[in-house]
This record gives C-alpha cells, sequence and structure tokens, in this order.
C-alpha cells in the first residue's frame, strides 16, 4: 500500500459469462495471465475475456511458456492485434525471472496507441 492503491486477485474462468462481481471490480488497471495461450479451441474465449475487461488504461500482460509451434500463438497475435489491442510487444523480464522458454507479451490497447501511449505512462 506504500504506492497508494491495492491489489486484488481474481479468478475468471474465461470460457464462461463474465461474472457480476468481477465486472463490478472494473475497470482494472491491470490484467495478468499465466499459461493461456496454448489451445486453438481455447483462444477465442480467452481474447474475448481479455476484450471484455481490459480499458484504455489497462495494461494487459500475458506470461507463455515456449513449446512446440502449432499456430496458437501466431493466432493469439494476429488476433489480439484485430481485436482492442493495437500492439503486442515482448515485455522485458528482470533477469532474475528471464528463461529461455518463457515469453511475456505486453499488450497495449487501441486507444493508447492513438493518444501515442499517453495512457500507459509515456511508452
Amino acid at each position: 500500500d506504500a504506492a497508494g492503491g491495492k491489489a486484488v486477485a481474481l479468478a475468471y474462468d474465461w470460457g464462461k459469462p463474465l461474472p457480476a462481481d468481477v465486472a463490478a471490480r472494473g475497470p482494472f488497471d491491470v490484467i495478468v495471465a499465466a499459461d493461456s495461450v496454448y489451445r486453438q479451441d481455447l483462444l477465442a474465449p480467452f481474447l474475448t475475456a481479455l476484450n471484455a475487461l481490459a480499458e484504455a488504461e489497462t495494461e494487459v500482460y500475458v506470461a507463455h511458456k515456449r513449446r512446440r509451434r502449432d499456430g496458437v500463438v501466431d493466432d493469439f497475435l494476429e488476433n489480439a492485434l484485430r481485436g482492442k489491442f493495437a500492439d503486442v510487444v515482448e515485455a522485458e523480464c528482470h533477469p532474475l525471472y528471464e528463461a529461455p522458454t518463457l515469453v511475456v507479451w505486453h499488450c497495449r490497447n487501441a486507444l493508447d496507441e492513438a493518444m501515442g501511449g499517453l495512457a500507459l505512462g509515456g511508452e
């Protein structure tokens, strides 16, 4: 709380409709998803959930373990860019947390991109 805020972790089964208690907690400053891009049949519900939860100011980070190339990652990146996100870039990790099999994507909102990154602190 030294920064003047608080963090709350919420579980959300993104294959189901957005629960009212999760929606009521928004808008969200940060959304973190881990190991969510691994099956083709779950990609559309995952992107739908991200688009429903992310506002113009929301920073979205998606952590992923690199696996075989089966098209799911390419489809995620391509479809994320068609939705609310204007830019999906590989985020830099602290050296302590880097691993050759780990990638973290930073998804920037289309509105943020149109504003020149102002909503994300000028990135």
